[in-house]
Protein backbone atom coordinates (compact mmCIF):
# COMPACT_ATOMS: atom_id res chain seq x y z
CA UNK A 1 0.00 0.00 0.00
CA UNK A 2 1.01 3.92 0.39
CA UNK A 3 0.06 6.90 1.25
CA UNK A 4 -1.72 9.28 -0.68
CA UNK A 5 -3.67 12.55 -0.31
CA UNK A 6 -5.44 15.29 -2.32
CA UNK A 7 -6.08 18.62 -0.60
CA UNK A 8 -8.54 20.99 -2.82
CA UNK A 9 -8.48 24.31 -1.28
CA UNK A 10 -9.37 28.10 -2.69
CA UNK A 11 -5.79 28.54 -3.48
CA UNK A 12 -5.42 25.46 -5.75
CA UNK A 13 -5.21 21.81 -5.40
CA UNK A 14 -2.22 19.69 -3.76
CA UNK A 15 -1.31 15.91 -3.91
CA UNK A 16 1.18 14.39 -1.76
CA UNK A 17 2.25 11.21 -1.92
CA UNK A 18 5.36 8.67 -0.36
CA UNK A 19 7.68 6.80 -2.70
CA UNK A 20 7.49 3.53 -0.64
CA UNK A 21 6.71 0.73 -3.29
CA UNK A 22 6.41 -2.84 -1.89
CA UNK A 23 6.18 -6.15 -3.88
CA UNK A 24 6.21 -9.80 -3.32
CA UNK A 25 9.78 -9.98 -5.21
CA UNK A 26 12.95 -7.56 -4.54
CA UNK A 27 13.12 -7.29 -8.17
CA UNK A 28 11.35 -4.66 -8.42
CA UNK A 29 13.83 -2.47 -7.59
CA UNK A 30 16.36 -0.35 -8.94
CA UNK A 31 19.06 0.11 -5.81
CA UNK A 32 18.82 -3.28 -3.90
CA UNK A 33 22.22 -2.42 -2.35
CA UNK A 34 20.27 0.84 -0.19
CA UNK A 35 19.39 -1.12 3.25
CA UNK A 36 17.49 2.44 4.47
CA UNK A 37 15.18 5.17 2.82
CA UNK A 38 17.12 8.71 2.69
CA UNK A 39 14.72 9.56 6.21
CA UNK A 40 16.47 6.30 8.05
CA UNK A 41 13.99 4.03 7.48
CA UNK A 42 14.99 0.07 6.80
CA UNK A 43 14.25 -1.12 3.77
CA UNK A 44 13.91 -4.36 1.71
CA UNK A 45 12.30 -7.82 3.33
CA UNK A 46 9.65 -6.98 5.87
CA UNK A 47 8.05 -8.72 8.34
CA UNK A 48 4.41 -7.77 6.68
CA UNK A 49 2.07 -10.43 5.85
CA UNK A 50 0.92 -8.21 2.93
CA UNK A 51 4.38 -7.74 0.86
CA UNK A 52 8.07 -9.04 1.44
CA UNK A 53 9.87 -6.03 -0.05
CA UNK A 54 9.78 -2.60 0.53
CA UNK A 55 11.89 0.26 -1.03
CA UNK A 56 12.12 3.60 -1.94
CA UNK A 57 11.58 3.59 -5.59
CA UNK A 58 8.25 5.58 -6.42
CA UNK A 59 7.58 8.18 -8.13
CA UNK A 60 3.61 8.29 -7.90
CA UNK A 61 2.92 11.47 -9.32
CA UNK A 62 2.95 12.90 -12.56
CA UNK A 63 2.68 17.02 -13.74
CA UNK A 64 0.93 18.18 -16.93
CA UNK A 65 0.75 21.92 -17.88
CA UNK A 66 -2.74 22.25 -16.05
CA UNK A 67 -3.28 19.19 -13.67
CA UNK A 68 -1.57 16.66 -11.38
CA UNK A 69 -2.07 12.88 -10.90
CA UNK A 70 -1.03 10.58 -8.13
CA UNK A 71 -2.33 7.14 -7.13
CA UNK A 72 -2.42 4.52 -4.16
CA UNK A 73 -2.39 0.85 -4.59
CA UNK A 74 -0.88 -1.42 -7.39
CA UNK A 75 1.66 0.45 -9.03
CA UNK A 76 1.28 -1.45 -12.52
CA UNK A 77 -2.52 -0.87 -12.24
CA UNK A 78 -2.36 2.81 -10.88
CA UNK A 79 0.17 3.67 -13.74
CA UNK A 80 -1.46 2.18 -16.28
CA UNK A 81 -4.80 4.78 -14.88
CA UNK A 82 -2.61 7.90 -14.99
CA UNK A 83 -1.15 6.65 -18.64
CA UNK A 84 -4.69 6.31 -19.95
CA UNK A 85 -5.90 9.50 -18.56
CA UNK A 86 -3.50 11.52 -20.03
CA UNK A 87 -3.87 10.35 -23.78
CA UNK A 88 -8.11 11.22 -23.04
CA UNK A 89 -7.27 14.20 -21.64
CA UNK A 90 -4.95 15.11 -24.02
CA UNK A 91 -7.55 14.37 -26.94
CA UNK A 92 -9.51 17.59 -25.85
CA UNK A 93 -11.89 15.68 -23.14
CA UNK A 94 -12.81 17.35 -19.77
CA UNK A 95 -10.75 16.08 -16.84
CA UNK A 96 -13.69 14.20 -15.44
CA UNK A 97 -14.58 12.80 -19.09
CA UNK A 98 -11.33 11.78 -19.34
CA UNK A 99 -11.04 9.88 -16.09
CA UNK A 100 -14.04 8.35 -16.77
CA UNK A 101 -12.73 7.04 -20.06
CA UNK A 102 -9.64 6.16 -18.79
CA UNK A 103 -11.65 3.65 -16.27
CA UNK A 104 -13.49 2.42 -18.90
CA UNK A 105 -10.38 1.10 -21.18
CA UNK A 106 -8.91 -0.53 -18.03
CA UNK A 107 -9.36 -3.71 -17.29
CA UNK A 108 -11.73 -4.59 -14.41
CA UNK A 109 -9.97 -5.52 -11.39
CA UNK A 110 -10.07 -6.71 -8.00
CA UNK A 111 -6.83 -4.89 -6.80
CA UNK A 112 -8.00 -1.95 -5.06
CA UNK A 113 -6.30 1.15 -6.54
CA UNK A 114 -7.32 4.69 -6.38
CA UNK A 115 -6.06 7.62 -8.46
CA UNK A 116 -6.07 11.08 -7.83
CA UNK A 117 -6.78 14.38 -10.62
CA UNK A 118 -6.47 17.94 -9.80
CA UNK A 119 -6.36 20.43 -12.49
CA UNK A 120 -9.53 23.58 -13.10
CA UNK A 121 -12.91 23.70 -14.44
CA UNK A 122 -13.49 26.97 -15.62
CA UNK A 123 -11.95 29.12 -12.87
CA UNK A 124 -13.12 26.05 -10.45
CA UNK A 125 -10.51 23.95 -8.40
CA UNK A 126 -11.27 20.58 -8.83
CA UNK A 127 -10.33 17.02 -7.34
CA UNK A 128 -11.34 13.73 -8.90
CA UNK A 129 -10.54 10.28 -7.58
CA UNK A 130 -11.26 7.25 -9.64
CA UNK A 131 -11.45 3.92 -7.95
CA UNK A 132 -10.93 0.20 -9.16
CA UNK A 133 -12.65 -1.28 -6.36
CA UNK A 134 -15.95 -0.70 -6.56
CA UNK A 135 -15.09 1.04 -10.03
CA UNK A 136 -16.12 4.74 -9.91
CA UNK A 137 -14.95 7.99 -10.90
CA UNK A 138 -16.21 10.90 -8.26
CA UNK A 139 -15.54 14.60 -6.93
CA UNK A 140 -13.44 15.78 -3.56
CA UNK A 141 -15.16 18.69 -1.55
CA UNK A 142 -11.57 19.29 0.32
CA UNK A 143 -9.24 16.20 1.72
CA UNK A 144 -9.21 12.77 0.93
CA UNK A 145 -6.49 10.65 2.20
CA UNK A 146 -6.32 7.30 0.85
CA UNK A 147 -4.11 4.09 1.57
CA UNK A 148 -2.75 2.79 4.50
CA UNK A 149 -2.02 5.65 7.17
CA UNK A 150 -3.22 4.60 10.68
CA UNK A 151 -6.07 6.76 11.62
CA UNK A 152 -4.15 8.75 14.40
CA UNK A 153 -2.02 10.28 11.21
CA UNK A 154 -5.15 10.52 9.20
CA UNK A 155 -6.41 12.50 11.53
CA UNK A 156 -3.65 14.96 12.44
CA UNK A 157 -3.78 15.80 8.73
CA UNK A 158 -7.38 16.86 8.69
CA UNK A 159 -6.90 19.09 11.61
CA UNK A 160 -3.76 20.70 10.00
CA UNK A 161 -5.63 20.77 6.81
CA UNK A 162 -7.76 23.26 8.74
CA UNK A 163 -5.39 24.89 10.59
CA UNK A 164 -2.87 25.72 7.60
CA UNK A 165 -6.07 27.08 5.46
CA UNK A 166 -7.00 29.93 8.04
CA UNK A 167 -3.49 31.07 8.81
CA UNK A 168 -1.92 34.56 7.74
CA UNK A 169 1.04 33.03 6.12
CA UNK A 170 -0.67 31.94 3.17
CA UNK A 171 -2.72 35.38 2.29
CA UNK A 172 -0.15 37.56 1.03
CA UNK A 173 0.10 39.70 -2.07
CA UNK A 174 3.15 38.54 -3.69
CA UNK A 175 1.47 35.32 -5.37
CA UNK A 176 3.52 32.53 -3.04
CA UNK A 177 0.40 31.77 -1.08
CA UNK A 178 -0.12 27.80 -2.90
CA UNK A 179 3.53 27.01 -1.62
CA UNK A 180 2.97 28.09 1.16
CA UNK A 181 0.04 26.29 1.94
CA UNK A 182 0.82 22.75 0.17
CA UNK A 183 4.93 23.04 2.07
CA UNK A 184 3.69 22.82 5.05
CA UNK A 185 1.63 19.94 4.32
CA UNK A 186 4.18 17.77 2.47
CA UNK A 187 6.76 18.35 5.55
CA UNK A 188 3.61 17.41 8.41
CA UNK A 189 3.26 14.23 6.25
CA UNK A 190 7.15 13.50 6.14
CA UNK A 191 7.25 13.80 10.04
CA UNK A 192 5.09 10.73 10.66
CA UNK A 193 7.27 8.38 8.99
CA UNK A 194 9.92 9.76 12.19
CA UNK A 195 8.11 9.44 15.01
CA UNK A 196 5.98 5.71 14.21
CA UNK A 197 7.50 3.16 11.78
CA UNK A 198 5.26 3.31 9.10
CA UNK A 199 6.82 0.97 6.77
CA UNK A 200 5.23 -2.41 7.54
CA UNK A 201 2.07 -0.88 6.85
CA UNK A 202 3.68 -0.06 3.37
CA UNK A 203 4.54 3.63 3.89
CA UNK A 204 8.00 5.64 3.77
CA UNK A 205 10.48 7.06 2.68
CA UNK A 206 10.10 10.77 0.77
CA UNK A 207 6.59 12.45 0.50
CA UNK A 208 6.30 14.32 -2.94
CA UNK A 209 4.18 17.25 -3.77
CA UNK A 210 2.49 18.80 -6.77
CA UNK A 211 -0.42 21.84 -6.93
CA UNK A 212 -2.33 23.31 -9.47
CA UNK A 213 -3.08 26.99 -9.74
CA UNK A 214 -4.87 28.81 -12.02
CA UNK A 215 -1.28 29.59 -13.20
CA UNK A 216 -0.58 26.25 -14.42
CA UNK A 217 0.89 22.88 -12.38
CA UNK A 218 4.26 22.65 -10.59
CA UNK A 219 6.17 20.35 -8.27
CA UNK A 220 7.18 21.18 -4.60
CA UNK A 221 9.87 23.49 -4.18
CA UNK A 222 13.56 22.11 -3.37
CA UNK A 223 13.84 21.33 0.55
CA UNK A 224 16.60 20.52 2.88
CA UNK A 225 15.12 18.34 5.57
CA UNK A 226 17.00 17.78 9.36
CA UNK A 227 15.82 14.81 11.00
CA UNK A 228 17.51 16.05 14.56
CA UNK A 229 17.03 15.01 18.61
CA UNK A 230 16.65 18.42 20.71
CA UNK A 231 20.32 19.44 21.20
CA UNK A 232 19.79 19.84 17.11
CA UNK A 233 23.52 18.98 16.65
CA UNK A 234 23.91 19.13 12.79
CA UNK A 235 27.08 15.81 13.18
CA UNK A 236 23.71 13.68 14.56
CA UNK A 237 20.91 14.98 12.28
CA UNK A 238 19.81 13.04 9.25
CA UNK A 239 19.85 15.78 6.44
CA UNK A 240 18.20 14.76 3.16
CA UNK A 241 17.64 17.27 0.48
CA UNK A 242 14.84 16.67 -1.52
CA UNK A 243 14.49 17.91 -5.12
CA UNK A 244 11.58 17.38 -8.19
CA UNK A 245 12.33 17.99 -11.42
CA UNK A 246 10.06 17.32 -14.61
CA UNK A 247 11.20 13.52 -14.98
CA UNK A 248 12.18 12.70 -11.52
CA UNK A 249 13.07 13.04 -8.23
CA UNK A 250 16.80 13.88 -6.50
CA UNK A 251 17.24 12.33 -2.94
CA UNK A 252 20.57 13.27 -1.61
CA UNK A 253 21.14 12.28 2.08
CA UNK A 254 23.77 11.43 4.74
CA UNK A 255 21.79 8.25 4.95
CA UNK A 256 22.69 7.13 1.46
CA UNK A 257 26.14 6.06 -0.39
CA UNK A 258 24.01 7.62 -3.60
CA UNK A 259 22.43 10.00 -4.98
CA UNK A 260 19.10 8.45 -5.03
CA UNK A 261 17.22 9.65 -8.49
CA UNK A 262 13.51 7.94 -8.79
CA UNK A 263 11.33 8.30 -11.90
CA UNK A 264 7.82 7.42 -12.38
CA UNK A 265 8.87 3.92 -14.02
CA UNK A 266 11.68 1.52 -13.86
CA UNK A 267 13.80 2.10 -17.14
CA UNK A 268 16.60 3.91 -16.90
CA UNK A 269 16.72 7.13 -16.25
CA UNK A 270 19.06 8.34 -19.06
CA UNK A 271 21.70 10.69 -19.69
CA UNK A 272 19.40 14.16 -19.66
CA UNK A 273 17.88 12.79 -16.00
CA UNK A 274 21.58 12.34 -15.08
CA UNK A 275 22.85 15.84 -16.22
CA UNK A 276 19.70 17.76 -14.73
CA UNK A 277 20.46 15.71 -11.26
CA UNK A 278 24.04 16.74 -11.46
CA UNK A 279 22.64 20.46 -11.68
CA UNK A 280 20.38 19.77 -8.17
CA UNK A 281 23.79 17.81 -6.87
CA UNK A 282 25.67 21.34 -7.35
CA UNK A 283 22.96 23.39 -6.22
CA UNK A 284 23.06 21.11 -2.70
CA UNK A 285 26.87 21.62 -2.64
CA UNK A 286 25.89 25.28 -2.85
CA UNK A 287 23.19 24.92 0.25
CA UNK A 288 20.72 26.59 -2.15
CA UNK A 289 17.37 25.98 -1.18
CA UNK A 290 13.48 27.02 -1.08
CA UNK A 291 12.77 25.82 2.62
CA UNK A 292 14.51 24.15 5.43
CA UNK A 293 12.49 21.99 7.33
CA UNK A 294 13.19 21.14 10.83
CA UNK A 295 11.79 17.83 12.27
CA UNK A 296 12.05 17.01 16.11
CA UNK A 297 12.72 13.37 16.28
CA UNK A 298 12.30 13.59 20.20
CA UNK A 299 9.15 15.28 20.46
CA UNK A 300 6.51 15.77 17.36
CA UNK A 301 7.28 19.32 16.18
CA UNK A 302 8.08 20.52 12.69
CA UNK A 303 9.58 23.77 11.81
CA UNK A 304 8.85 25.08 8.09
CA UNK A 305 11.37 27.86 7.46
CA UNK A 306 11.28 29.73 4.01
CA UNK A 307 14.86 30.62 2.70
CA UNK A 308 13.93 31.85 -1.09
CA UNK A 309 17.75 30.33 -2.28
CA UNK A 310 19.27 32.20 0.41
CA UNK A 311 21.87 31.02 3.06
CA UNK A 312 20.81 33.11 5.68
CA UNK A 313 17.48 33.36 7.22
CA UNK A 314 17.35 35.61 10.64
CA UNK A 315 16.67 32.24 12.11
CA UNK A 316 19.52 30.16 10.85
CA UNK A 317 22.32 29.94 7.80
CA UNK A 318 23.09 27.31 5.64
CA UNK A 319 26.88 26.92 4.91
CA UNK A 320 28.21 24.22 2.14
CA UNK A 321 30.54 22.10 3.59
CA UNK A 322 32.51 19.21 2.15
CA UNK A 323 30.96 17.27 -0.70
CA UNK A 324 27.74 16.21 -0.02
CA UNK A 325 27.50 17.99 3.23
CA UNK A 326 25.57 21.13 4.53
CA UNK A 327 26.81 23.07 7.90
CA UNK A 328 23.52 24.70 10.02
CA UNK A 329 23.90 27.81 12.24
CA UNK A 330 21.00 27.46 14.54
CA UNK A 331 20.03 30.66 16.48
CA UNK A 332 18.66 30.11 20.01
CA UNK A 333 15.63 31.30 18.99
CA UNK A 334 14.99 28.62 16.67
CA UNK A 335 16.46 26.01 19.07
CA UNK A 336 13.82 26.97 21.62
CA UNK A 337 10.83 26.66 18.89
CA UNK A 338 11.67 23.58 17.77
CA UNK A 339 11.53 22.07 20.87
CA UNK A 340 8.70 23.76 22.18
CA UNK A 341 5.35 22.23 22.07
CA UNK A 342 2.61 24.96 21.43
CA UNK A 343 -0.09 25.98 23.82
CA UNK A 344 0.50 22.54 25.76
CA UNK A 345 2.34 23.92 29.45
CA UNK A 346 2.80 19.86 30.20
CA UNK A 347 3.29 18.01 27.21
CA UNK A 348 2.40 14.18 27.60
CA UNK A 349 4.31 13.27 23.98
CA UNK A 350 0.94 12.95 21.91
CA UNK A 351 1.09 16.45 20.90
CA UNK A 352 1.87 17.65 17.12
CA UNK A 353 3.42 20.92 16.64
CA UNK A 354 3.64 22.58 13.16
CA UNK A 355 5.79 26.04 12.95
CA UNK A 356 5.76 28.17 9.29
CA UNK A 357 7.95 30.46 9.47
CA UNK A 358 8.24 33.09 6.82
CA UNK A 359 11.44 34.44 4.64
CA UNK A 360 13.29 36.90 7.49
CA UNK A 361 16.31 38.68 5.74
CA UNK A 362 19.17 39.68 7.07
CA UNK A 363 21.88 43.00 6.25
CA UNK A 364 25.11 42.28 5.09
CA UNK A 365 26.53 43.24 8.27
CA UNK A 366 24.57 40.51 10.11
CA UNK A 367 25.31 38.03 7.22
CA UNK A 368 29.01 38.82 7.99
CA UNK A 369 28.72 38.44 11.50
CA UNK A 370 26.84 35.18 11.19
CA UNK A 371 29.31 33.54 8.59
CA UNK A 372 32.35 34.50 11.27
CA UNK A 373 30.74 32.97 13.77
CA UNK A 374 30.24 29.87 11.38
CA UNK A 375 34.14 30.03 10.71
CA UNK A 376 34.87 30.09 13.76
CA UNK A 377 32.80 26.84 14.89
CA UNK A 378 34.13 25.32 11.61
CA UNK A 379 37.71 25.74 12.80
CA UNK A 380 36.58 24.20 16.43
CA UNK A 381 35.11 21.30 15.16
CA UNK A 382 37.95 20.53 12.79
CA UNK A 383 40.40 21.05 15.83
CA UNK A 384 38.12 18.61 17.68
CA UNK A 385 36.74 20.36 19.78
CA UNK A 386 33.15 20.35 20.15
CA UNK A 387 30.93 22.90 18.22
CA UNK A 388 27.92 24.07 19.76
CA UNK A 389 26.01 25.09 16.45
CA UNK A 390 24.28 27.68 18.37
CA UNK A 391 25.02 31.77 17.53
CA UNK A 392 24.04 34.98 19.94
CA UNK A 393 21.54 37.09 17.96
CA UNK A 394 22.52 38.65 14.86
CA UNK A 395 24.68 41.80 14.91
CA UNK A 396 23.53 45.16 14.56
CA UNK A 397 22.96 46.48 11.02
CA UNK A 398 26.26 48.59 11.48
CA UNK A 399 28.10 45.64 11.89
CA UNK A 400 31.10 45.87 9.01
CA UNK A 401 31.20 43.26 6.69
Amino acid sequence: MTYCLGWRTRHGVAIIADSLLSAAQPDLYQHPEITHTTFGELQGKTKSKRFSYVAEEGLKLRVGSDFIVGFAGDVGLGRRLMDQFQIEYAAGKSLRDAATAALKKIAASHSDTTVLIGGYEGKKPVLLRIDTAPRGVSYVDKLVQIGSVPAAQMGWTAHMAEKLAGMPFTNASDGGNAERLFTPMIALVQSYGVHDNLVEQGIGGAFLGAWVTPDGAQWQRDALYAVHRADVKAAEAIMCGVSVRPRFACLISNQTDVVKIITVGKDDPGTSVTAEADKVTSQFDSALFDYVISINSEKHIVTVIEMKRSRHHRLLSLRPGDTGTIGITWTEQLIAMANTVAGVPSPDGQELTLYVIPFLGMSPGEQAHRDRFAHDEELARKAKAPPSHRVSPAAPENDPP
